[in-house]
């Protein structure tokens, strides 16, 4: 008798346990649905969003949060999800998009953003964002990885990038990133014409303080567009070439 009565005290011990475990992860489904979309980036709206998961929340008498969840991190403009319930039982969903940070490219017609910790997302044919572009000459498999930092040399591409969009002058003047074959960068300006050699991100800052230096006391006295081409490799060195036109 004393066994029968612990064998059913285990077993309710056990049916409650799986039910609060269920109850945890599903919710019914006359429960109010709250959605807080980062609106900084237009990738995605609501209308999309209630698309996304119309036939998880209509279709079925309770609503598997953890479903809900992973069909909506299955769009790719989405960095981030967080489910929650409040105490007033509404079932609330915050979705974060992706910011762009740098836009990638090569010769190949891959297309691809990353975001500022370097993870790729792709491009919206209905929203773009003006960012840094970086092209790279001979690299063909952008849509296989997940992060720059996994390209070949991308941490220092990643370096100089950060470098660009954390210096107020340099990220409204440097527009584009040339990456070739061996690994040189050349970089193209937003306004004045000329080509920036900037080799390898070795001695990257003493680089950028040269090209400072052109900016601020070369081309002034020459003229934005004197020069076609200004050269940042050589150590102790400026090297400019004159433009053809002048």
């Amino acid at each position: 008798m004393t066994n029968f009565i612990l064998k059913i005290k285990y077993l309710f011990f056990f049916l409650l346990t799986f039910g609060l475990i269920f109850v945890s992860f599903v919710y019914k489904k006359e429960n109010n649905i709250i959605f807080d979309i980062s609106s900084e980036n237009r990738f995605l709206n609501s209308e999309e969003i209630f698309d996304l998961t119309n036939d998880i929340i209509n279709d079925s008498s309770i609503i598997d949060l953890n479903y809900l969840e992973e069909k909506i991190k299955s769009n790719k403009f989405i960095k981030d999800i967080e489910i929650y319930n409040n105490l007033n039982n509404v079932v609330n969903i915050n979705i974060n998009q992706f910011k762009p940070y740098a836009r990638l490219i090569n010769n190949i017609g891959d297309d691809y953003y990353i975001d500022k910790n370097g993870e790729i997302f792709p491009v919206s044919n209905k929203y773009s964002e003006r960012v840094l572009l970086i092209f790279f000459k001979n690299y063909k498999n952008i849509d296989k990885e997940k992060n720059i930092n996994f390209f070949q040399n991308g941490n220092e591409i990643f370096k100089l990038i950060n470098y660009i969009n954390r210096n107020d002058f340099y990220k409204k003047q440097i527009s584009q990133i040339n990456v070739l074959k061996d690994g040189e960068i050349i970089m193209i300006p937003q306004i004045t014409k000329q080509k920036i050699y900037f080799g390898n991100t070795d001695n990257m800052e003493i680089k950028f303080k040269k090209l400072e230096l052109f900016y601020k006391n070369i081309l002034p006295t020459k003229g934005w567009n004197y020069y076609e081409s200004v050269n940042l490799k050589f150590k102790n060195q400026i090297v400019c070439n004159k433009s053809s036109n002048v």
